[in-house]
């Protein structure tokens, strides 16, 4: 999760310091998750369920990391259909 969730954080506050908008906030974190998750697919699993794979683990999509995305995908569209 954490693999998503802190570059989705780091966008929003980047944005924040640069005095952006809510949306263009909200896109460069769900983008930045999105990363994060690709980013599961080439390293080794270390904690969860997924850590008894083992090396089988690479090449799998971390599941809680793309909740993570999900989740920031979703303010995105929202902020995108409500807030603009």
């Amino acid at each position: 999760m954490v693999d998503a969730l802190e570059p989705a954080v780091a966008a929003l506050e980047h944005a924040a310091s640069q005095g952006l908008t809510i949306h263009e906030g909200f896109t460069m974190a769900a983008t930045a998750a999105k990363k994060g998750v690709e980013y599961t697919k080439e390293i080794r699993a270390r904690f969860g369920r997924a850590k008894y794979y083992g090396d089988k683990s690479i090449g799998l999509q971390d599941a809680g990391a793309t909740s993570v995305w999900l989740i920031f995908q979703a303010m995105s569209d929202w902020v995108s259909n409500n807030l603009i």
